[in-house]
């Protein structure tokens, strides 16, 4: 086996700018400039509705002077002239959207339009018709490099999504890739180690064909984004950055005594937790890894053994790292590796010395760094950096907490304060100085600001929520460890999206609180911004919008807020916030009332802070909150929340835990809201049994823990019969796993995504790619590529995982595609080349497509997927619907048509959600033929 050392191919490998931390980990890159973008526009755009649309232009075909026509219209877009063509809008005054220039500025592009009457929009539509899109062009030249492709890499800040164009090309379908929508490449990880004004650690790696290209960009005014603009007109600000990636050498250049394949540590990128009191605060490091997409062949190896896998060591004083497996990583893509930290006694190590091991068939070399160490003593109640999960076994990806320790001890031994979970708000970086001088410090109270995985992460949904509970768990392991007596109970507070976070969490896991403290907090994602301007309401059958509007119902926080009951709550806003208006809180303080019964509830308080706005000094510090958190009464206990009633409600039981110690485990219609009365007011009468129960949509229920002096079944079911919940005598087994397509995000292990290995599934394969450096970016979230074979292989010999799996391609391109679908668990087939069919439904059109949620082959607990087209555009279009961004009404499947480019959800031909034991649900799915 040939061995390298770094010293040894310094000249050729991308291995020798990652010697260590105190060196950049780029060479010096070129930037290639762009002064002018020419835009159509602008277009109405619905609130997070861009997955399902592309082009406004789609409904038109052709430019009117133009004797172009291409399949896709983008193309005809980028290919005529200036000036030629307008278009139908309701936002210009006229109804006609036209041709505009504009300037590239310091690396940015400014997009408004002034002589639209902003004012008069909104006045008849609200917040919502500030909502626009515009499609750009520019031109830009990718010179040649060493060999047939130049690799390059690619910083979209703002940008909904961007496509390369060849300016001869007669190509009939465009490769789009999602932009970094909220500009992660300027924070403070995105920015961490790199040269002044080069790529970002998030910037997207490719390898093109040398020419000149039309650059095509699509952009969107967002309220959440951008904000309100007051008297101004809304302003578009994008940063779309083409850099010459010198990293990456060319296949063509590298003598055969070298390795083939460029690999290149991104340290700044990689996550180490502090050391308190001389001690790790995590169990887990994640070192970044980054392949060049010029990956070539090796000659040493056989040819169907291509694959790059990578381990990870590294040692300090009592300290050790040791990953537990190989990792894949594909060309082009970053994967940040975790590895487990065994320490062995008190260190005093200064930084961690990093070996990673790179193979590929035959041949391995190893690349060497280091990452240092941060020492804070528990004593000086500094801010402590603790990594997350606190095992291998936990989440898939490592990420970060702030550990806050007490300013001072607490008065009392025995009475110590709850632990303070704080949620931050959209874009705040957890580590920031202005984020933890928010936060209210009590003696004796410690305060833990998970990170969500990211500065938005998922709004606190799903993965993100997870990893804010996780990180209460792990700190309390890691504190007790060295000594320290904290709280079993903790209170939640947040800001802004970490105010809708602390609604979200704390509705949906109520025994899990003492207290809550939302500030600034809004309902739901639709209140916020409405959906109300939505393209798709215009062509879109309501049967099918309902269907769509229940996809969020499990994070529509208003309707989890029974939930609440029992739990103190405040409420805060400021009475001037023109971010989240103060209705929002007032409404949360009315429904929870409503619920509980009474007009002035002891337990729920709503504080409205006069001449402030959404932030404030001291906005967490508020009187009225140090006030809350120091006067809490103790916890109830499960029988006095019981014997004073509640009802419990969820839409999806994977994401909801229990209350009193009952929780809803299972429903009879998955996709519809469920709720539990227990001892509920309307319900009671003489002689009622002591745990009174009616549900509505609730097929199995769970109970835990004494009551009444009777030790209660552990599970209930529904008996039609009974018409009432009876003692499951069966051994209950595990309940599926729930969508809607959102729920893909949370995986219990790292996410794999299965392509085809003929040559057939090459257009899977760039989905696939293409998805993984998305997840990345937006979610932190860790993603292998497979063949469809090793897949397989991996399903027979267990070494597949838990983690959620998406298929990408049909039976005839994906052999793992075909065995899913031969298990015959939902009514999905593919009868002939062309042809799907849904519940005995055909279709048959070009362009269409489908998207399915799947039982896992494994765990009932996770999730599959399969994405699959009739033709290269379907399966193009079905991708799209790939889980991204928080907001997007897409259920358990969903069947795509190229009218879905201009009419939105209007376009899709059927969507829906499976049934309890994933056959078709005719209640809740639609579809447009019989």
């Amino acid at each position: 086996m040939a061995r390298f050392k770094e010293a040894e191919v310094a000249q050729h490998s991308a291995a020798a700018h990652s010697q260590s931390m105190a060196e950049t980990p780029h060479a010096v890159r070129k930037h290639l400039p762009v002064k002018r973008w020419e835009a159509a526009g602008p277009f109405p755009a619905g609130m997070r509705e861009h997955p399902l649309t592309a082009s406004p232009l789609a409904a038109f075909g052709r430019f009117a002077d133009s004797n172009a026509s291409y399949a896709d219209p983008e193309l005809t877009f980028a290919h005529v002239a200036y000036g030629e063509g307008d278009w139908p809008s309701e936002l210009p005054t006229g109804g006609r959207a036209g041709w505009a220039a504009f300037e590239e500025k310091d690396g940015e592009v400014e997009i408004a339009y002034p002589d639209v009457q902003w004012a008069q929009l909104r006045s008849d539509h609200g917040w919502a018709a500030l909502q626009y899109s515009v499609l750009l062009r520019t031109r830009i030249d990718i010179p040649p490099g060493n060999g047939k492709l130049t690799p390059v890499l690619v910083d979209a800040a703002q940008v909904v999504e961007y496509a390369f164009v060849p300016a001869s090309s007669s190509e009939q379908l465009l490769s789009w890739y999602a932009g970094d929508i909220y500009g992660y490449c300027n924070t403070p990880s995105g920015s961490a180690g790199t040269e002044e004004n080069g790529p970002s650690n998030y910037a997207r790696a490719l390898a093109l064909a040398p020419g000149e290209y039309v650059v095509l960009v699509r952009a969107l005014y967002e309220c959440r984004m951008f904000g309100d603009p007051g008297k101004k007109p809304p302003t578009i600000k994008i940063g779309l950055r083409v850099f010459l990636d010198d990293t990456s050498t060319s296949a063509d250049d590298i003598p055969s005594s070298a390795p083939h394949v460029n690999v290149i540590v991104l340290p700044k990128l990689s996550l180490v937790p502090d050391l308190m009191d001389r001690w790790a605060m995590g169990s887990c490091v994640s070192v970044a890894v980054r392949v060049s997409p010029l990956n070539a062949p090796s000659p040493y190896s056989p040819e169907d053994d291509q694959v790059i896998r990578v381990r990870v060591a590294g040692f300090a004083d009592g300290i050790a790292l040791i990953s537990r497996q190989d990792v894949r990583i594909a060309p082009g893509q970053t994967r940040c590796i975790r590895v487990m930290v065994l320490q062995s006694g008190p260190s005093n190590a200064q930084e961690i010395e990093i070996t990673v091991r790179v193979t590929q068939g035959m041949e391995e070399w190893l690349i060497e760094t280091s990452l240092p160490l941060k020492h804070v003593s528990s004593r000086d109640g500094k801010p402590v950096v603790m990594t997350v999960p606190s095992s291998l076994d936990a989440l898939p990806v490592v990420s970060t907490a702030v550990v806050i320790p007490p300013i001072a001890p607490s008065a009392s031994t025995t009475d110590i304060p709850p632990v303070l979970l704080a949620l931050h708000g959209a874009g705040v970086s957890t580590p920031s100085n202005e984020w933890i001088e928010t936060i209210p410090r009590l003696p004796g109270m410690w305060v833990i600001l998970p990170s969500g995985q990211t500065e938005w992460g998922e709004d606190w949904h799903g993965a993100s929520l997870r990893q804010a509970w996780d990180s209460r768990t792990a700190f309390e392991a890691l504190v007790r460890k060295l000594g320290h007596n904290v709280s079993d109970d903790t209170v939640l507070i947040g800001h802004s999206n970490g105010g809708q976070g602390v609604w979200h969490m704390a509705a949906r896991y109520p025994d899990k609180f003492r207290g809550v403290i939302a500030v600034a907090g809004y309902t739901k994602i639709q209140d916020y911004v409405p959906y109300t301007e939505c393209i798709g309401a215009h062509f879109a059958d309501p049967a099918l919008q309902g269907i769509l509007s229940a996809a969020l119902a499990p994070y529509n926080n208003d309707l989890y807020l029974s939930n609440l009951a029992s739990i103190p709550v405040l409420a805060v806003h400021g009475a001037y916030d023109d971010n989240v208006p103060p209705r929002h809180g007032r409404a949360q303080a009315f429904i929870l009332s409503a619920w509980l019964g009474s007009a002035a509830p002891e337990d729920v308080r709503f504080v409205e802070v006069p001449n402030v706005g959404h932030v404030w000094d001291g906005v967490l510090r508020h009187p009225a909150i140090l006030r809350f958190l120091t006067t809490l009464p103790p916890k109830r206990t499960a029988d006095e929340i019981r014997t004073a009633g509640f009802t419990l409600a969820t839409a999806n039981p994977n994401e909801t835990g229990s209350k009193a110690g009952i929780r809803i485990a299972e429903l009879a219609v998955p996709g519809r809201l469920a709720r539990l009365d227990v001892n509920a007011r309307q319900w009671r009468r003489p002689g009622a049994p002591p745990l009174d129960l009616h549900g509505t949509n609730v097929r199995r229920v769970e109970i835990s823990g004494w009551a009444n002096g009777r030790d209660e079944p552990k599970s209930l079911v529904w008996s039609k019969a009974d018409r009432a919940f009876v003692k499951d005598v069966h051994k209950p087994t595990k309940p599926r796993r729930y969508g809607p397509m959102l729920r893909l995000l949370d995986s219990e292990d790292t996410l794999s995504l299965v392509v085809g290995s003929r040559v057939a599934a090459e257009h899977a394969r760039s989905i696939a790619t293409r998805y993984a450096h998305d997840l990345r970016v937006y979610h932190r979230i860790d993603a292998v590529l497979l063949d469809d074979v090793d897949a397989l292989r991996g399903l027979l010999d267990g070494t597949l995982g838990n983690g959620n799996i998406i298929v990408l391609g049909g039976p005839e391109q994906n052999k793992f595609a075909a065995w899913m679908l031969a298990q015959k668990h939902i009514p999905v087939s593919f009868p002939t080349r062309g042809v799907m069919t849904v519940a005995g439904r055909a279709v048959w059109e070009a362009g269409t497509g489908i998207i399915a949620l799947h039982p896992h082959p494994f765990p009932s607990n996770g999730l599959a997927c399969i994405v699959a087209g009739n033709d290269a555009l379907g399966l193009e279009l079905a991708a799209r619907l790939l889980p991204l961004r928080t907001g997007v009404p897409v259920p358990d499947w969903a069947v795509v048509s190229p009218r879905m480019r201009w009419q939105a959800a209007g376009g899709l031909v059927g969507a829906g959600f499976w049934g309890a034991d994933w056959g078709w649900s005719e209640s809740m799915s639609w579809f447009d033929r019989e």
